[in-house]
């Protein structure tokens, strides 16, 4: 069902990202306000397929060796601080272009530049940004896949385990020698009832 978020000109409620996907924009003025209304689609909860998939010690290998090819062919990469993040000026969609149209006046006309800058070097660093953006959004992308796989098969095992344990408390299986293993599952509830609240703050 439809729904509508409204902002007027110098505010903006914000909304989750997963909801904003595909929202239409309609501007209503109400006494010489101007409110934007973004409507968007109320998610809904689809069926998941379930998962019946296997690796194969091969296929392990394969892909360990694959990423550790990958941080061979990059030796340079680093790994930043967050105040070291924090501090760096960033570049997005919009910054890329003026960086690119200063590079084009730098090389055009070096000779008003100091002595110490240096163009290569500037060209260098865009051409790479841009050659590791286009990794990165594929490696995110891959990176997101393998963490919902992995989310949904551990809840598949994590289901079918209680479905185990709650048949197993009523089956006798004292008979077959699994007291102590059902009697250790047994624990994993008590430690989640006397796990401590987190504190807030």
């Amino acid at each position: 069902m439809p729904c509508a978020t409204y902002a007027n000109s110098g505010s903006r409620l914000t909304v989750q990202k997963s909801l904003m996907r595909g929202h239409t924009p309609l501007r209503i003025e109400v006494f010489h306000i101007t409110f934007e209304v973004l409507l968007y689609a109320t998610p809904e909860t689809h069926p998941m397929t379930p998962i019946s998939a296997t690796l194969s010690q091969n296929d392990r290998e394969a892909i360990t060796a694959a990423i550790s090819t990958i941080h061979q062919r990059l030796p340079f990469l680093i790994d930043l601080v967050s105040t070291d993040r924090a501090a760096l000026a960033k570049m997005g969609s919009k910054t890329r272009s003026f960086v690119t149209n200063a590079l084009e006046v730098a090389t055009r006309n070096p000779n008003f530049l100091p002595r110490s800058f240096d163009v290569e070097e500037m060209r260098k660093d865009l051409e790479l940004f841009g050659d590791l953006n286009g990794l990165l959004m594929s490696l995110t992308q891959l990176q997101d896949m393998v963490d919902d796989t992995c989310m949904l098969v551990g809840s598949e095992a994590y289901t079918a385990a209680l479905t185990v344990y709650n048949y197993a408390k009523t089956s006798g299986v004292s008979t077959n020698g699994l007291e102590p293993i059902v009697d250790e599952m047994r624990q994993h509830f008590r430690k989640s009832k006397s796990k401590p609240p987190e504190k807030k703050g």
